[in-house]
């Protein structure tokens, strides 16, 4: 090799690197590979989404902590428990005066249909307690 050859080597090492490099990258671009570009735009609207599902969270649970506050503690009835409350509630049947103004019929459709214990409403006094339960939380029954 001579002088010029010898000085001009890393000029065509980089030209040779920079046809390999491109020649790569369309190679991948051709069997669908992401280059980086694309996995940083992806990185990004992963950022994005997971900001929006943090936001839908927390309204999520401020709608669920305000259904709650609108629920009574059905369980401070004698005989129901928390699958009860589930039940009622899938019923929805959420409010003390709602049980304190059930009729014979809705009676019997309850724990026919949803708790399926016969006898246990009138047996536990749920309406008696609702009606204290409502009266002590919120004054007099409408």
């Amino acid at each position: 090799m001579n002088g010029q050859t010898i000085k001009n080597l890393p000029e065509a090492l980089d030209h040779l690197e920079q046809i390999f490099e491109g020649r790569v990258l369309r190679a991948l671009r051709r069997l669908g590979v992401p280059t980086r570009d694309d996995l940083q735009g992806i990185a990004r609207r992963l950022q994005e989404i997971n900001e929006q599902i943090r936001e839908l969270a927390g309204d999520r649970q401020t709608i669920m902590t305000a259904q709650a506050a609108n629920f009574d503690d059905l369980k401070l009835i004698t005989g129901i428990g928390p699958v009860l409350e589930n039940k009622l509630n899938a019923a929805g049947i959420q409010r003390y005066e709602q049980i304190a103004a059930l009729t014979g019929a809705d009676i019997e459709k309850l724990e026919t249909e949803v708790i399926h214990l016969n006898g246990r409403i009138r047996r536990d006094g749920w309406i008696g307690q609702a009606k204290e339960l409502h009266v002590k939380k919120y004054g007099e029954l409408t």
